[in-house]
């Protein structure tokens, strides 16, 4: 009988009620609200609930895609993100086409100015779980990036590519020595 006062006592808590408020509202403004916003969503694509965009106007993605979850497509006012067909992500992806500087000096890194540049991801990519991708990549087509890289750099088609920064480890379809 406590269990279930001290169960109901937490539900019935205001401040329950307004973490559970402020959860739906993110959830509203950076997926629900932002999908239908979208440049370009392509037939088949799955967006999984908790994936998050920042201007999702500059934001494309082709068709028969998953976008899965914690995914973070980071676009900007003056950058876009694309992405081809039949790509996959693995949860935690983030592609991010803006940055602060980091110019040492006085000047805080909040007022930083900041880089914009597109990035295009091709037809056929798998963005492993963890992959961050920063501005101005652009990913060829039928590219596998490895769980955890970070690509600071273009990736040549039929590609294999992981680490920190991202390398090229591997080729798509070559024939494996015995």
């Amino acid at each position: 009988m406590r269990r279930i006062i001290n169960f109901l006592k937490i539900i019935l808590s205001p401040k329950t009620w307004r973490y559970l408020s402020y959860l739906l509202n993110r959830l509203w403004l950076d997926n629900i609200s932002a999908v239908p916003r979208l440049r370009y969503l392509g037939k088949g694509t799955v967006i999984e609930p908790t994936a998050c965009f920042n201007v999702p106007e500059n934001v494309s993605i082709g068709k028969n895609c998953h976008i899965n979850r914690f995914c973070c497509l980071w676009a900007s006012e003056r950058s876009k993100i694309v992405i081809g067909d039949n790509g996959l992500m693995g949860p935690s992806v983030g592609i991010f086409s803006s940055n602060h500087g980091h110019d040492v000096g006085s000047t805080p890194m909040i007022d930083q100015p900041v880089e914009e540049k597109d990035i295009i991801i091709g037809n056929n990519v798998w963005l492993g779980a963890h992959v961050v991708i920063l501005p101005g990549v652009k990913i060829s087509d039928d590219v596998i990036v490895a769980a955890g890289a970070v690509v600071t750099k273009d990736v040549p088609a039929n590609s294999v590519v992981g680490g920190v920064p991202a390398k090229v480890i591997g080729e798509r379809g070559a024939v494996k020595k015995a």
